[in-house]
């Protein structure tokens, strides 16, 4: 039931906000019902979505796609969400690619949005799971504007 009112408030966000131009967005979590939900949400909200799920396969689809933001859950095997974010931020740190913001998305989000790492690696924001869909898309929002109009963020 929560699930259907959190994909209604999408399409609501999306008629209301996300007529003025759909994102590419660039998912990426190991918990298959996570990433389903997650991305029925985005793709209601009139965004389209980039799924992974697994950071190998996430960093792969980034340089493959032109991606408007990435959202990264932090714990997942072999590639975690920090290291996720190194990669990315190192690929167009060399110039390969525009950085998007980057989203870290876990239920962990109080005990580490003072990490150190979250500046260093561009990291924009830290999302509390459960997501609340509106506040994420508006943060999305918020950020892609910011950063279309940051040239200094073009390559970090």
């Amino acid at each position: 039931m929560e699930d259907r009112r959190s994909i209604s408030d999408s399409q609501e966000y999306g008629a209301a906000y996300g007529a003025s131009g759909s994102l590419t967005l660039l998912l990426i979590d190991d918990v298959p019902s996570v990433l389903k939900i997650l991305e029925e949400m985005l793709v209601a909200a009139g965004h389209t979505v980039v799924a992974a799920s697994n950071g190998r396969d996430g960093v792969r689809l980034f340089n493959e796609n032109r991606i408007d933001a990435i959202l990264c859950d932090l714990n997942m095997p072999e590639m975690d969400g920090w290291m996720v974010a190194r990669v990315i931020h190192e690929v167009c740190k060399n110039g390969k690619a525009k950085r998007p913001p980057f989203f870290l998305v876990t239920a962990m989000a109080d005990q580490i949005r003072r990490d150190e790492r979250i500046d260093r690696l561009g990291i924009d924001a830290v999302i509390a799971k459960p997501v609340d869909i509106v506040a994420l898309l508006e943060t999305i929002q918020e950020s892609v504007q910011k950063h279309s109009g940051d040239t200094t963020r073009l390559y970090c």
